[in-house]
């Protein structure tokens, strides 16, 4: 490549530099700008710590690599709470007792610059609740926080939580209580005070009570598929038959929208409840799905049996009794591959079981858990010979197996004897069997409904008959009871406590569940991504401000188990002569809140050229780029990348992003190198990097032509480092150092390294990983035993260890968790 100018000389340009740093300068003016130099500077090593941490992974050395950068970072630019923010979460990552004490400082000075951050008022409670070890010291530190007014009513609530799970972990459980109860009153929508008093006290709740509680925290959180089916199952047990359907598939819906599969028994309960209501074809459509995915379900092979005697037709009536036989073996078969210590081969169908060598082993090893599962399974296979079949003769010899297993007095045997009786016409010895269990057995007291029913008057019949289904109205048993008495009652009759609970259903808001919705998300809050300029230089930061603003009329919660979670994901899509679309760029947390009232917002700075944009805006300093930055709420990993999860959706930024071209001319390098000279001094940090960008990119022409420009250049950064400023020296030696061969690069490593400015041995320490390990190792090891600065010490040992890290990824190692789907909460 033949250059289109002469080259200015370096050493002219130099001697103006050397005369402007001469002359006299104000103090104030030179504080200015070494402030300016330094915010630069922190800048850089942010970024460096984030690209260790995607290049290298996340392990002790790289955390550790992480937090002295991010400290070097804050020493130059206390002012800036990014810094001191991303701190507290490395040292949250680094843990034990060093990593508590270090987020504990840096969220103290982070609360400095941003006091009314109510997420980081918590943590700081948290860490100083933890290093409290006696009982009554941490209920003092609750009580004294809790009476504290100045404190917001959500930090309130939440230290009210930490003083219930204190009180409950003492078995003091009424105290704890009356500490949910205070918190709910300060913060009604507050997720952990939700969790925790449907964890310790919705079993002791009237049927309303409960469903009152799970309403509210779907009203806290609507993203919770597992609960809207435990409160699908409340409904179906009232007899609210429509509602249980519609809360099933609603939260069926949520889940396949969160990317998660519905645990196994709410499908079946969800299959049952279709039974119930009558709707046969819909039901075995689902039923059969869920025979095909797991071949031992024998629950819904029951249903599907149930469905088939309604439209009695023997041949699949045969066919779906086999199912069913099939699946109770496969699962016994599995039993037995445990027991015996086997890997199971297939999940396919298995119908190979010993029962009378399982028997026996059970008998030996008395595992009562799998002695529990294995007789459900052989009760099972007696129940379909003696009522679905009518052949009691089949089940002669599972029951003998069972009596092995089970009590003499054992409800299960009472009830298969009492069955066995009744189908055999044997009426007076089959009531005995089964009115002894009766009571507490609800296929017993169908017996004996059966056996009495000629005897009882229309009222009575029906009197026992709605007894029985309304203690017993949902699932497999509510499905095979409801199907008994279908000649005599259409549907399920609604219980006494049906009616509270529908009042409770009613109070609920039709549309607060469309947040679920993709297409509706938008309407409750807006998110909106503001960079905070257009037109960025190489090398300058391109930050943005994230703001989330409620715009509906229902109070939003923000948090992990909230309805916006505080994840923030960032794309962007580059356009121009690179163009391409880099996913992940930001990945950061939104804090300051943990609920929005309506028209009310959160917001935070993030810087958004980060991840693969980095690399991106280091290639071509000539080319200009056009950046369309997104933000994504809830975001969760899918097969195709990362996507708005259930309550988030995607919006583009306010504007598009600027990286202006830097072009390679002579004007364009005139007023580079007076930038270096005379420049702010983030400028001169900024120039320095540009300059070496351009003499890796004539290196990279493998012209002869490029030579004598890219050595002249190099030669003006180099003569940078004796600028007068601290940051613009060792930014001008980081480069030269890159740029350099050896030996003269391993003497400008070893100079910063023996600089007296503590922020140039961290730039030193750095500018290590580009000589070989034990190299780093050597030069590292003197700065970690003896520098008289703690960060350039901690920092130093970093290095030695990850110097024994395989090579640096180029992708990140590691997918932010948090972008997986949250973990449904069930009690």
């Amino acid at each position: 490549m033949r250059l289109p100018f002469r080259m200015i000389a370096a050493g002219v340009l130099w001697t103006a530099a050397v005369a402007a740093a001469a002359a006299p300068q104000a103090d104030n003016t030179l504080a200015v700008e070494e402030q300016a130099a330094n915010r630069a500077m922190a800048e850089k090593l942010a970024q460096m710590a984030q690209q260790t941490l995607l290049n290298r992974g996340i392990v002790p050395a790289t955390v550790t690599q992480t937090i002295a950068l991010l400290e070097a970072a804050e020493r130059l630019n206390p002012a800036e709470p990014r810094f001191s923010r991303l701190l507290a979460v490395a040292y949250q990552q680094q843990g034990g007792e060093a990593g508590r004490q270090g987020e504990i400082d840096a969220l103290s000075r982070y609360l400095k610059l941003e006091p009314a951050d109510l997420v980081a008022q918590m943590r700081v409670i948290d860490l100083h609740f933890s290093q409290i070890d006696a009982a009554d010291q941490r209920g003092n530190y609750i009580d004294q926080l809790f009476k504290t007014p100045q404190l917001a009513a959500e930090v309130r609530a939440h230290v009210a939580t930490l003083g219930a799970r204190l009180a409950f972990d003492r078995a003091e459980d009424k105290r704890g209580n009356e500490y949910i109860e205070e918190a709910l009153k300060l913060f009604p929508l507050s997720p952990e005070a939700l969790v925790l008093k449907y964890q310790y006290m919705a079993a002791d709740m009237s049927p309303d009570q409960r469903v009152a509680l799970q309403l509210q925290l779907l009203r806290c959180n609507p993203v919770r598929p597992g609960l809207m089916a435990d409160l699908a199952e409340e409904l179906a047990a009232v007899g609210l038959i429509d509602p249980s359907l519609y809360w099933y598939a609603t939260g069926f819906g949520v889940a396949q929208r969160a990317g998660s599969a519905p645990d196994p028994t709410d499908t079946t309960n969800f299959g049952a409840e279709m039974v119930i209501a009558d709707q046969l074809s819909t039901a075995q459509q689902m039923i059969k799905s869920i025979m095909n995915e797991d071949a031992a379900n024998s629950d819904a092979a029951f249903l599907n049996l149930l469905i088939e005697k309604r439209n009695k037709d023997e041949d699949k009536i045969r066919t779906a009794s086999e199912s069913v036989r099939s699946a109770v073996l496969t699962r016994l078969s599995r039993l037995s591959d445990q027991l015996h210590e086997k890997e199971t081969a297939t999940t396919q169908a298995s119908t190979d079981v010993d029962m009378a060598a399982d028997v026996k082993l059970l008998g030996e090893s008395g595992n009562a858990d799998m002695t529990a599962a294995y007789a459900s399974g052989l009760s099972e296979l007696c129940w379909l010979s003696i009522y679905f079949n009518a052949k009691p003769a089949e089940a002669e010899s599972y029951m003998a197996a069972l009596r092995q297993l089970l009590a003499p007095d054992s409800a299960t045997l009472a009830r298969l004897d009492g069955w066995s009786y009744l189908v055999g016409g044997k009426k007076d010895e089959a009531r005995v069997k089964l009115s002894a269990v009766a009571a507490s057995d609800a296929l017993s007291e169908l017996g004996m409904i059966k056996l009495e029913q000629d005897s009882l008057s229309a009222a009575e019949l029906r009197s026992r008959i709605i007894s029985l289904l309304n203690k017993n109205a949902s699932g497999l048993t509510g499905a095979l009871l409801i199907e008994a008495f279908r000649d005599k009652m259409a549907l399920m009759p609604r219980t006494p406590a049906s009616e509270a609970v529908q009042v409770e259903l009613d109070k609920f808001p039709k549309d607060w569940i469309q947040l679920t919705d993709f297409s509706k998300t938008q309407f409750f809050y807006s998110v909106k991504g503001e960079p905070l300029k257009v037109a960025h230089a190489y090398g300058e930061p391109m930050l943005a401000r994230i703001t989330i603003t409620n715009t509906s009329t229902y109070d939003l919660t923000i948090g992990p188990d909230a309805a916006i979670h505080p994840d923030i994901w960032i794309d962007a899509r580059v356009t121009g002569m690179s163009a391409q679309n880099l996913s992940g760029v930001t990945f950061d947390r939104i804090g300051q809140k943990v609920l929005l009232h309506p028209k009310e917002s959160a917001s935070q700075v993030m810087r958004v050229d980060q991840g693969a944009m980095t690399s991106a805006l280091q290639a071509d300093p000539r080319l200009g780029m056009t950046i369309n930055f997104s933000v994504v709420t809830n975001p969760i990993q899918q097969e195709l990348g990362v996507a708005p999860g259930p309550g988030g959706y995607r919006a583009m930024f306010t504007h598009t992003v600027q990286r202006t071209p830097a072009p390679f001319t002579p004007d364009a390098l005139q007023k580079q190198f007076s930038l270096i000279q005379d420049g702010h001094g983030d400028v001169r940090i900024r120039s320095l990097e540009l300059m070496g960008a351009f003499v890796n990119w004539l290196k990279a022409q493998n012209d002869p032509a490029t030579k004598d420009p890219s050595i002249q250049i190099a030669d003006f950064i180099r003569k940078s480092t004796g600028d007068r400023l601290t940051a613009v020296r060792a930014q001008s030696m980081f480069i030269s150092a890159s740029l350099a061969e050896s030996p003269a690069r391993d003497s400008m490593v070893k100079q910063m390294l023996s600089d007296p400015s503590p922020a140039t041995r961290v730039i030193g320490l750095m500018a290590l990983e580009q000589l070989e390990p034990a190299v780093q190792k050597e030069l590292a090891k003197e700065l970690a035993d003896s520098d008289s600065d703690p960060t350039v010490r901690k920092l130093a040992g970093a290095v030695i260890e990850i110097a024994d890290l395989p090579p640096p990824s180029t992708q990140p190692a590691t997918e932010p968790a948090t972008t997986q789907p949250a973990a449904d909460f069930r009690p």
